[in-house]
């Protein structure tokens, strides 16, 4: 009787040293996944137009460039706003709650 249950304990300890190991292992070693920037966080390149030595050329490369800079910027004021919306919302279902309806 005492040799099965020296033998269970055993068993037992042995079982669980191999979960640590085991969880010791999954969490040291695996590699975390990979996540790319979001969408809205990925810069945008702007080109610039090739050099030809006109200045009509040059005047429209130069009002192109101002409108990618304003899109741009356009782009980032939305970002601004709708960080704002989800705050109030939240803020909003906070407080949406009675406490003492409950």
């Amino acid at each position: 009787m005492k040799d099965k249950s020296v033998l269970m304990l055993v068993i037992v300890v042995v079982a669980a040293l191999a979960a640590i190991v085991a969880i010791c292992y999954v969490l040291l070693f695996e590699e975390e996944p990979i996540i790319g920037p979001a969408p809205s966080m990925v810069e945008k390149e702007i080109i610039p137009s090739p050099a030809t030595g006109n200045i009509d050329d040059a005047v429209d490369a130069l009002l192109k460039e101002l409108a990618d800079e304003n899109t741009l910027l356009t782009d980032e004021e939305n970002d601004v706003s709708v960080l704002s919306n989800d705050n109030t919302e939240i803020n909003e279902f906070g407080s949406s709650v009675n406490e003492k309806e409950l």
